[in-house]
């Protein structure tokens, strides 16, 4: 008997904790990142070592991030530790919020929320096989005082930190923010385009 079980590369605990799940990802970062260090030097050039980061570091970091994005601090940092060490990498002597401007990155928590709103997206549009009837609620915009109230969603009441940071009741929060021309987009690469320039430029 054991308490959790590694399904598809996700690491699954029986009381739903993804510290083991995050601590492997993190791992698997951190030696790809030290084998592109070692490789590359500190002659290459900042695009290249860009490139390389995003391609092959990140994806561990994001790998299905919709289900098992963690909400305490301490799980945050150690995901954010990795992209800190590769911007020093990459650019010397600033700060890791100026690196992140310079390098056109946003942090890995505004990363997971973007991720997270694509997917909803793509659910809400119909592009993937999810009944969401079964998890959100539609607000009465005729009762709702709300500005732009035209495709949101209520946030259900939740007794425990598990269902309040589940995927949808989160994304929810998330995507009620979202100014109303974003959520009207007319297509998936229109809504990551518009969503990143909305990120991007609030750098929320």
């Amino acid at each position: 008997m054991t308490d959790k079980e590694n399904d598809l590369g996700i690491i699954l605990h029986h009381k739903l904790a993804w510290h083991d799940h995050i601590s492997t990802n993190v791992n698997s970062a951190n030696k790809i990142l030290w084998l592109i260090k070692r490789t590359c030097g500190n002659q290459t050039q900042t695009a290249v070592i860009h490139k390389l980061y995003i391609h092959l570091v990140r994806p561990h970091l994001e790998y299905a991030c919709e289900i098992c994005s963690p909400h305490q601090a301490f799980l945050q940092d150690m995901i954010e530790s990795v992209q800190r060490r590769a911007t020093r990498l990459m650019i010397k002597g600033k700060s890791y919020t100026e690196s992140l401007k310079s390098l056109h990155l946003l942090t890995h928590k505004s990363r997971r929320t973007l991720l997270d709103l694509i997917f909803f997206y793509k659910c809400l549009n119909g592009l993937l096989n999810i009944n969401l009837s079964k998890f959100i609620n539609s607000r009465d915009t005729a009762a709702c005082n709300l500005r732009n109230a035209d495709l949101s969603f209520k946030i259900q009441y939740s007794r425990t930190n598990i269902l309040k940071y589940s995927y949808f009741h989160r994304t929810v929060e998330a995507w009620n923010f979202l100014p109303l021309h974003v959520r009207k987009s007319e297509s998936p690469s229109e809504f990551k385009r518009l969503c990143k320039t909305y990120f991007y430029h609030n750098r929320c």
